[in-house]
């Protein structure tokens, strides 16, 4: 395992330093839970926190819980409500209103990824993706929130 320094400081974001990647905290909102399990062992082998949620309903009670997750994955094909409903709402509250979110979903077509792009998410990854794919589009997401420094990444390996 490698070691990794980083900089935390209350309210202040969190930095990768030269040691390696930043410990960042992830909500992974999805309903398949087995997608839920994939993506929380993907966050446990980078030595990061992640957080999960079966539906939007329970996504937007962590997120007023929780104010130190640093991004989100998004799934936009659930119920009760879907995630274009959720991302509007994250969009909505001060609060939330700058999180990175990247969509991931099995919504292939174009109409439904401008949609979400427009609906304020950062990205967008196509189910089913590589693991590199979801590491690049959280890399950029990530530094262009200014939670990670140009020329890091949250892949340790």
């Amino acid at each position: 395992m490698r070691q990794f320094d980083t900089y935390r400081d209350e309210g202040a974001p969190c930095h990768a330093t030269s040691g390696g990647a930043a410990i960042l905290n992830f909500l992974i909102v999805e309903d398949e839970p087995l997608n839920r399990q994939l993506l929380l062992t993907i966050f446990a082998h980078m030595g990061h926190q992640a957080f999960e949620a079966a539906n939007g309903i329970e996504a937007l009670a962590l997120l007023a819980e929780r104010p130190d997750i640093h991004a989100m994955l998004l799934d936009l094909n659930m119920t009760p409500i879907d995630g274009f409903a959720v991302l509007k709402q994250v969009r909505e509250r001060p609060e939330t209103r700058d999180l990175p979110v990247v969509c991931i979903s099995a919504y292939a077509r174009q109409e439904e990824q401008d949609q979400a792009l427009q609906a304020g998410a950062q990205a967008y990854v196509v189910k089913p993706f590589r693991r590199r794919q979801l590491i690049a589009a959280l890399n950029t997401v990530l530094i262009q929130a200014g939670t990670l420094l140009p020329g890091k990444t949250i892949d340790q390996v």
